[in-house]
């Protein structure tokens, strides 16, 4: 299963000793003894494969094209292999870096630790990597200031003209972060460039700027190359502190944008590796006409070939036997997740099975006011009849004007209520703010003493309508 994959731009004085150089540096400088190779100098010398079963490297090496391919494999003890590669090309002066593994049942959790791979940073640190379009390609964030806020309104405005993605943090309502910038620029390094507000006084200046089509408010732009009005916007809701949920969302995308991009299949080790078998065959070829008559060394040349052909076929079956295993295990979780009926979108529950709760009321509402004994009428009760939930929201709704019923004011039992069906009570002057589930999207002011008979009615009916 890929995980990732990045096509930099590398400055001309990489040359194959450097690059040697700086594989050999990320393998000893690994912070994990266990996944260092012993003898891996030796690829100095031109060998080809060093290393044991559980951690090897193996170097192609194609002068025809200017090209060095690495790969590195490491097998971890439930039998999962990790698969990094990394191929150079000298004559384009471009690196890919790729990052798979061999599936199992947890492979769509892999985002959430994911880090962008340390030979990125190594390549950053000795000054290896080109900017991108007069950018620098770091792994730290680029604070949007007085100076250039201007970057961000032509990235909002005009469309991203980066070869890299843009992701935009916004400060929150507080004057914090929604997640931690350094860490989500270190881990998407060679990735995207990772923009942040440098303090919520920016935000008059970027909202002119940017002519109110900025994120605020703690959400979260991310904008992709070539592109003026398909991005994407994700909000923050944490209750204190950092959005981890956020963090690992804004991973997810990425990696799966980066993931879905074509690249030239020189780019890629099994891309280079056939393309040297097809050289080499070649050139038994014209081995194989000009000794025509040596029988013996023509059925050694072919044995030969044949060997290295078989060899291909079994990793390539090997491959293939791995991907049907992973889309079948990605086809089991799909029959057995809730909600299959609907591919959901990027809003995060606020308590289990709150999303498929909504979708059924609705349904329910809808086939209120359908006509008997017709399709779309039967359609819809059948779908209803075939999911059972909870009905948390009602019994919430139920509460909600129940608590406000008569109200006078807000004691300890009440806000202790509130709270504990996912409300922060916070103090705004004369009035109370309450927000649901700290997401600023949910939020409404009520005065500390009611004033009329009416007034917790209609403070019920504002949060049942807008928030249950």
């Amino acid at each position: 299963m890929l995980l990732f994959q990045t096509l930099l731009k590398i400055r001309k004085e990489m040359n194959a000793e450097r690059f040697l150089d700086l594989v050999i540096e990320w393998n000893e400088t690994n912070e994990h003894e266990e996944n260092r190779i012993e003898d891996i100098r030796a690829i100095r010398e031109g060998i080809q494969y060093c290393g044991n079963d559980m951690v090897n490297m193996e170097v192609l090496h194609w002068p025809l094209q200017n090209i060095i391919a690495v790969r590195y494999r490491k097998k971890s003890e439930d039998g999962i292999q990790w698969t990094t590669d990394y191929v150079m090309n000298f004559s384009e002066s471009r690196m890919a870096v790729r990052l798979e593994r061999t599936y199992s049942e947890d492979a769509l959790m892999m985002y959430a630790p994911f880090s962008a791979p340390h030979f990125i940073s190594l390549l950053i640190e000795h000054g290896y990597l080109e900017d991108d379009h007069g950018l620098k390609i770091d792994r730290r964030p680029k604070y949007i200031d007085e100076t250039n806020a201007d970057l961000l309104a032509d990235i909002v405005l005009r469309g991203n003209s980066f070869d890299l993605p843009a992701v935009y943090l916004s400060r929150t309502y507080y004057d914090e972060d929604p997640v931690e910038p350094g860490l989500l620029a270190s881990k998407l390094k060679g990735i995207a460039h990772v923009f942040s507000e440098k303090n919520f006084l920016m935000d008059p200046l970027i909202r002119e700027k940017t002519e109110g089509n900025n994120e605020y408010h703690g959400a979260v732009g991310i904008y992709y190359p070539g592109s003026v009005s398909e991005h994407e916007r994700l909000f923050y809701r944490a209750k204190q502190g950092y959005d981890q949920n956020l963090m690992n969302q804004i991973i997810r995308i990425l990696m799966e944008y980066a993931g879905q991009r074509m690249v030239d299949p020189l780019y890629t080790w099994h891309g280079v590796y056939s393309a040297m078998l097809e050289e080499d065959v070649r050139t038994q070829k014209k081995r194989t006409d000009a000794a025509e008559k040596e029988k013996d060394e023509v059925y050694e040349l072919f044995d030969r070939d044949l060997e290295k052909y078989r060899a291909r076929v079994e990793e390539l079956t090997s491959a293939a036997q791995a991907k049907d295993a992973e889309i079948l295990g990605l086809r089991k979780k799909l029959r057995n997740s809730e909600g299959a009926l609907l591919k959901g979108g990027k809003e995060e529950e606020f308590f289990p099975l709150e999303i498929q709760e909504i979708v059924m009321d609705a349904l329910s509402e809808t086939l209120k006011n359908t006509k008997e004994n017709t399709r779309r009428a039967d359609v819809i009760k059948d779908i209803i009849d075939a999911n059972e939930y909870p009905h948390k929201l009602k019994a919430m709704q139920d509460e909600i004007r129940s608590l406000f019923k008569g109200y006078q004011s807000m004691n300890a039992s009440m806000r202790r209520k509130l709270q504990e069906m996912g409300f922060t009570v916070e103090e705004d002057g004369r009035h109370l703010k309450l927000v649901y589930h700290d997401d600023q999207r949910y939020a409404t002011t009520i005065a500390k003493t009611g004033s009329d008979h009416r007034e917790g009615q209609n403070i019920a009916a504002v949060i049942v309508k807008g928030m249950l």
